[in-house]
């Protein structure tokens, strides 16, 4: 062989070890890329599952407020409509005993004035 053979032999030996060793490298740098992209991937899971349950719990107490809230908005609905009926009844009710009661003088009752009782006639006293 030839010096110029051996000078090529010897450069291509010499790129082969340079290429080894940039292989190596982007294979180190590929692994740890990796590791961080399953690291990231954990963690957003994590952070998922979080979110989830803080969802979760959210729409609970969401839907138990507005339970309560409903829950205390008809009570509330009802004991109006209760006290409403109530003074209708008795608005009906003074309406009613005005209408059969026995006519008295219209300023009198609308006044609230009972004309007098008549007087009750002197007891006579038994003579013995």
């Amino acid at each position: 062989m030839d010096s110029s053979a051996t000078d090529d032999v010897e450069t291509v030996r010499q790129a082969l070890i340079r290429l080894m060793a940039i292989a190596d490298r982007l294979e180190s740098r590929n692994a740890h890329t990796v590791q961080r992209i399953e690291a990231a991937t954990s963690a957003l899971d994590q952070g998922v599952s979080r979110l989830d349950a803080g969802g979760e719990r959210f729409a609970e107490r969401a839907l138990q407020l507005i339970g309560n809230n409903a829950q205390h908005v008809v009570a509330q609905g009802a004991g109006q409509a209760v006290d409403e009926l109530r003074q209708r009844l008795q608005q009906s009710a003074g309406s009613a005993q005005a209408a059969s009661a026995p006519d008295q003088e219209p300023t009198m009752r609308s006044t609230g004035m009972v004309s007098p009782a008549p007087a009750a006639a002197p007891a006579h006293s038994a003579m013995v």
